[in-house]
Formats: structure tokens, C-alpha cells, sequence
């Protein structure tokens, strides 16, 4: 029987944001693992794209080459930043690579989608039309909001154009130890009844950190005299220009500064900053804490590998139900899901939903045999081998036609483009902001 013929194409130049160098890389290892069924073949780029030069034109010739040596049955993009396509387009005018006429183009589609939308909506019409295409999303949330910008809808029903791959999570990396615990505890001065709530990952307008905080003082307040807090993540001042606010350089410094300054002294001396630490180090902290939280609205949270990497330590988790948040509620791991509604006021969680779970969280099992149960339960359904299993099944079938974009992709490409406020993509009820984020709020 022969074997299908894959070529992974991806970027070998490292993102500054961990959780997208751990992505790619998570992803390389799980197609390297397809086994015998498929033939697989690798191509990496070194180059790093500054917006005057594009992967066409740094390696057009290169690629040319590998097409003719390798004549693909299916061509698969993973590259997440500025976007899957510009491997085969360019930045900025120019002819794009060549694609052997036959070959599937199957991409990772990340949650950038949206805010590159412009992009995508160019590049369709130049690599995308009248080609067979499938569209692979991390979670299902996300598949949806994807299908809701196609033209059929995504209603392919043998073959539909998008499929969902959760993000492969290296469980053998993360995973609770024991010992790690009892020395992490040790060195930060944790007494054996202190329960630890932590939050990982970036600290932004839309990851809702300064309402972590406010809730931690409520929670304290009302009887957790025991519990810490810690934070551990960088900085980041991105999400304003994503939501049309003006967001200068160091808000979300200053932001996180005076939410803690009006927090009670007491309460204050039980928060806790990181700085950014690296994978061991991080580790050492998911094990040591008790609870994981995250009180993200995110607009990009396709996924959420801060979360995934709790979980695979076994952390019960307190996590607000939108985007790709709400698919790690699966059997055996203990995942705490706080509704979210819109209003005309904006994205709300109410207060005592918050308190209920993270309570709920905080009183789970955080070390000892259950929770390395719930670390098995959640690899089971996220760990790399679990990835490379569901794309086998993507990569197993056959693909339809590009349907192409909608009329609703097309105005949210021209919001995009024009870039200025407009009271339509901001958060409240009856926008079109409304419309296009449905699924991550169902």
C-alpha cells in the first residue's frame, strides 16, 4: 500500500513567548510520530521575517526544490507568527511559491486568526482558491469560530474543511513530583497547611490578572486565612491596540502595581510575584501550589497551554468557560469552569461564581495519589501521543474544496485594515463583536 506523502513546513526561529516555542515544538514531535502509515518529511526555515522580507523571497528556490523532490500528497503549515500562509506568500506584493497542482494544504490555525484577518483574506485568494483544504484548530471552541467565517458554513459533512487537534502537552515533562513539591514549599517558606493558588502565564488587560487579585483579597477575607497567591508570567501591554485602547508602554505594570497597593497590608503579604522562569522552574511551581486559576477573556484564548501545563501536573483548576478553556472539562481531572456573559456593559463573571470555584479548587487534593490521577486523566486526551493519534485521523482522509471566505470574514478583514475605534468591535451585547465570538461564549 503506499504511503501518503507529508511535508511539515515550519520556522525553526524561536517566539520570545514560551508557550509558542513549546507549541511548535510540541506539534514537530507529534507529526514525527505519525509512524509507518505516512511518509514523512520536515522542512525548517532559520530565517527571522521583518516585514520587508518573506519566506518567498529568502527560500522560493529552496522550496521549489523540496516540491520537486519531494512531490507531497499533502503540505502541512505550523508556523503561528505572522501567520501559517506567509510561508508560501510574501509580505508584501510579489508572486507567491508555486504549489504542486494536486497537494491538500492542511493548516494549523492559531488564535491570531482573527487579528490577522486582512492577511488571510489577501492570501486566500492566492494560495487558497480552488485548492483542496483542511483548517486544524486546538480546540473546538475555536473550530467553531473558524467555521462561522466560511462560506458553507463548514457543513461538509465527509470532509469537512475544519478539523479539531487539542495542542499536544509534554506530560512526560509535566507531571507532578513529589519531591519537587517538598523542596519548592521548603525553600519559599510554604508550612504544610498553607493552600497555594497559582496563576501562570501573561499579565494583561484581557488575562484578567488585577480581578484575580481582587478576588484572592475577597477570598481571604471571607475566611481562606491561609491561602497564598502566587503570579508568575511577564508583562504585556499588546491586548489595548488588539481592542482599540490605548495602552502605553508599561500599563500592565502599572495597572497590576495599584490594584496590589489598594489591596488590605495583610492580604498583600500573601501575594507573591515571579519573574518569567523557565520550563524546570515553572515545573517546580505547578507542583508546589495547590490550585491553578486563570480569570481570562482573552480574545486570542484558542487554547490555553498555562492551564494544559497545570492540569498535566495534576492542579485542580478554577478557569473562566471561554474559548479553548472549556474543553479541558474532560473525565477524570478536576476543571472548574466559571460562566462568562456579555451585556452592554462588556464581557462579566460574576463574583460568587469566581469564589465557589476557586474554594471548590483550593479544597481538591493537591498532592498524594489523586492528583497524580488527574495529571493520567488529562494525558490521556492532551499529551503529544494523543495529538499525533487525532492527526492521524486528520491526515487519514481526504480533503474538499476551499469554500472561501463569507461576507462576515470580509468585514471584520476591512475593520482590521482600517485599524481605527470602532464601537462594533468592542465588547457589549448586540456588536459584532458579539457575533464573531459567540462560540467562545456558548
Amino acid at each position: 500500500m503506499r504511503k501518503k506523502k507529508i511535508l511539515l513546513l515550519c520556522s525553526e526561529r524561536p517566539s520570545r513567548w514560551w508557550s509558542c516555542r513549546e507549541i511548535t515544538e510540541n506539534l514537530v514531535t507529534a507529526y514525527r510520530s505519525l509512524g509507518e502509515t505516512f511518509e514523512l518529511r520536515t522542512h525548517t526555515f532559520s530565517a527571522q521575517l521583518d516585514g520587508r522580507l518573506s519566506f518567498p523571497e529568502l527560500f522560493g528556490d529552496e522550496l521549489a526544490e523540496v516540491f520537486r523532490a519531494c512531490i507531497p500528497d499533502e503540505i502541512v503549515l505550523a508556523e503561528n507568527s505572522p501567520d501559517p500562509l506567509s510561508i508560501l506568500a510574501p509580505i508584501r506584493g510579489g508572486p507567491a511559491v508555486e504549489l504542486p497542482p494536486k497537494t491538500v494544504l492542511s493548516i494549523h490555525v492559531f488564535g491570531d486568526f482573527i487579528f490577522r484577518s486582512e492577511r488571510w483574506a489577501t492570501l486566500a485568494g492566492l494560495l487558497l482558491n480552488a485548492r483542496r483544504v483542511k483548517l486544524i484548530c486546538p480546540s473546538e471552541r475555536h473550530a467553531r469560530l473558524i467555521r462561522g467565517f466560511l462560506a458553507d458554513g463548514g457543513r461538509q459533512s465527509k470532509n469537512p474543511t475544519v478539523a479539531t487537534v487539542p495542542l499536544g502537552v509534554n506530560c512526560d515533562f509535566w507531571k507532578f513530583d513529589p519531591k519537587e513539591r517538598e523542596q519548592c514549599r521548603k525553600a519559599l517558606g510554604i508550612a504544610p497547611d498553607q493552600r497555594v493558588l497559582l496563576y501562570t502565564g501573561r499579565i494583561s488587560l484581557q488575562k484578567n490578572v488585577t480581578r484575580l487579585l481582587t478576588e484572592f483579597s475577597s477570598l481571604v477575607q471571607n475566611g481562606a486565612s491561609e491561602a497564598r497567591l502566587w503570579i508568575a508570567g511577564p508583562f504585556d501591554d499588546r491586548d489595548g491596540a488588539s481592542m482599540a485602547l490605548f495602552c502605553p508602554s508599561g500599563y500592565s505594570f502599572q495597572k497590576f502595581q495599584t490594584a496590589l497597593r489598594e489591596l488590605p497590608e495583610r492580604v498583600r503579604g500573601m501575594i507573591r510575584y515571579f519573574e518569567p522562569r523557565k520550563s524546570n522552574s515553572l515545573r517546580e511551581l505547578y507542583c508546589a501550589a495547590d490550585a491553578f486559576v486563570s480569570l481570562s477573556l482573552y480574545s486570542k484564548e484558542d487554547f490555553g497551554m498555562s492551564p494544559a501545563e497545570a492540569l498535566a501536573t495534576g492542579l485542580p483548576v478554577a478557569l473562566t468557560r471561554w474559548g479553548g478553556y472549556s474543553g479541558f472539562d474532560v473525565a477524570g481531572v478536576s476543571c472548574g469552569l466559571i460562566p462568562v456573559r456579555l451585556d452592554e456593559g462588556g464581557l462579566r463573571i460574576e463574583s460568587t461564581a469566581i469564589q465557589r470555584a476557586l474554594r471548590t479548587a483550593l479544597g481538591a487534593d493537591g498532592e498524594g495519589t489523586q492528583r497524580t490521577r488527574r495529571g493520567l486523566a488529562f494525558s490521556r486526551e492532551f499529551s503529544v501521543h494523543s495529538a499525533t493519534e487525532r492527526l492521524r485521523a486528520v491526515l487519514a482522509r481526504d480533503a474538499c474544496e476551499f469554500p472561501g471566505f463569507n461576507g462576515r470574514f470580509k468585514y471584520l478583514a476591512e475593520l482590521r485594515r482600517v485599524r481605527k475605534f470602532d464601537p462594533d468591535w468592542t465588547p457589549s451585547a448586540g456588536s459584532f463583536y458579539e457575533e464573531v465570538f459567540k462560540p467562545y461564549l456558548e
